[in-house]
């Protein structure tokens, strides 16, 4: 009875200019299946279908920096379609300046829903390494020239890497790789000095005690590992960024419509179990109002923006 009454509240918002089939709702994922967005995804598109009558279909479409999902989102017309993008912020953000020929506009294209987790960046050394205790590796940072590995040019722990290397006067060194693990792989066989990661890819290595986490980039302690200092509290100061995952609509939908959508989005992921099972992986869910999310990414553009031209990076 409840999905029901809720059924025909979320049809009456639609008004004249939608149709019955609106609530049938396209997931864009631009990742491949198994990454932490696509489970997200799957998960939202279960719990919206099970416990709110909609008909969600997940979809992957990988490739160009999100180019091939976002264009599925561009043709989406508001009076027969609902489609939406789960997607990491580099999505919302970092990509907008780092792609020379993007085909969306963040601002223009991509209507902010919610934010549906997030993770914590986490500063690692090998654990039988010279920089497996704080003191030491900041004694070295700030006078030796270490080299950290990176899952990629442009990602959220190259930039977070980028933001102690302006604290260090640039004496670190990047090193790129296709994805997280062959870079924890060198850390651990000491091919790196240190890496900036989430948990969800390194906690096997922190267990088998072979990483140490020495700090959490950010500005407060992290819930996942309370007993970790932050760089802030360690005298390093400008260090402040995390990984999020959040679900943005075309830009034509209707407000109320996006409202509604936050809402059940918000309601079916305060599930406990749910929650525990992504705190495993090294991911907090956290849904935020879509207001709250436009001035997350509006903040973090302001911060990529600016570091991202000033590092001369670009992708063609």
């Amino acid at each position: 009875m409840k999905k029901f009454i809720h059924t025909l509240l979320f049809s009456s918002l639609l008004g004249a200019g939608f149709t019955a089939q609106a609530e049938k709702i396209t997931l864009v994922v631009p990742y491949p299946p198994g990454g932490a967005a696509d489970q997200l995804a799957r998960v939202v598109a279960q719990e919206l279908t099970e416990e709110k009558g909609h008909q969600v279909l997940v979809e992957n479409r990988s490739g160009a920096g999100a180019q091939v999902a976002m264009h599925q989102l561009q043709r989406a017309k508001k009076d027969d379609d609902i489609v939406l993008i789960l997607a990491d912020h580099s999505v919302f953000t970092i990509n907008q300046e780092l792609y020379e020929n993007l085909n969306y506009d963040v601002k223009e294209d991509i209507k902010p829903v919610t934010l549906v987790a997030e993770a914590p960046i986490f500063l690692l050394t090998r654990s039988d390494g010279p920089y497996s205790e704080i003191e030491a590796f900041l004694e070295a940072a700030d006078s030796e020239s270490l080299k950290y590995g990176v899952p990629g040019i442009g990602t959220g722990t190259h930039l977070t890497g980028e933001m102690l290397n302006q604290v260090v006067d640039g004496k670190l060194t990047v090193v790129p790789y296709n994805g997280a693990a062959p870079a924890l792989v060198d850390l651990v066989g000491g091919q790196l000095d240190f890496m900036f990661d989430v948990l969800s890819g390194s906690a096997g290595f922190v267990e088998d005690e072979q990483l140490n986490i020495l700090a959490a980039a950010g500005t407060e302690r992290s819930a996942l590992q309370p007993e970790i200092p932050t760089l802030e509290e360690l005298g390093i100061d400008g260090v402040d960024f995390q990984i999020w995952w959040g679900i943005g609509a075309q830009s034509k939908l209707k407000d109320e419509l996006v409202a509604q959508l936050q809402a059940d989005i918000a309601e079916v992921l305060d599930n406990q179990k749910i929650i525990d099972n992504f705190t495993k992986s090294g991911i907090i869910i956290k849904t935020t109002t879509a207001e709250e999310m436009e001035a997350l990414i509006d903040e973090e553009i302001e911060t990529v923006n600016p570091l991202v031209n000033s590092l001369g990076l670009s992708i063609k």
